[in-house]
């Protein structure tokens, strides 16, 4: 599964890189740290997934989601946010799933592990 990783926070990012390293058939194709890079990102190399920090620097993240669905690549979308409250709006923004990044590393594992095996 090709992902790319969208935030700008170097720990997360880091972090789940490391992760992902560790996991076969899981390869971080790409990183980005603001919405237009993120967008020209996944318009260049259809990702199978990207994970989303709803904190990304640019554009609204519903209006980014929306733009990104558009291109018809396949893309699957995890939403990374502060709090369990968010939820809702990354679901209803066209997130697949929606992690807390306080949650524990193997949460988000998990989440990506779902979306492989659909």
């Amino acid at each position: 599964m090709r992902i790319i990783l969208a935030t700008a926070d170097r720990d997360l990012r880091l972090a789940i890189e490391l992760l992902m390293s560790d996991e076969p058939g899981l390869k971080v194709v790409g990183v980005a740290s603001e919405t237009e890079g993120l967008i020209a990102l996944v318009k260049s190399s259809s990702p199978d997934l990207v994970l989303l920090d709803l904190d990304l620097a640019g554009r609204p993240v519903d209006e980014v989601l929306s733009e990104m669905k558009s291109f018809k690549c396949g893309a699957r979308f995890v939403a990374l946010g502060k709090y369990p409250g968010l939820k809702a709006y990354a679901v209803k923004s066209g997130a697949d799933v929606y992690v807390t990044k306080g949650d524990p590393p193997e949460t988000i594992l998990a989440a990506v592990q779902e979306i492989q095996t659909q």
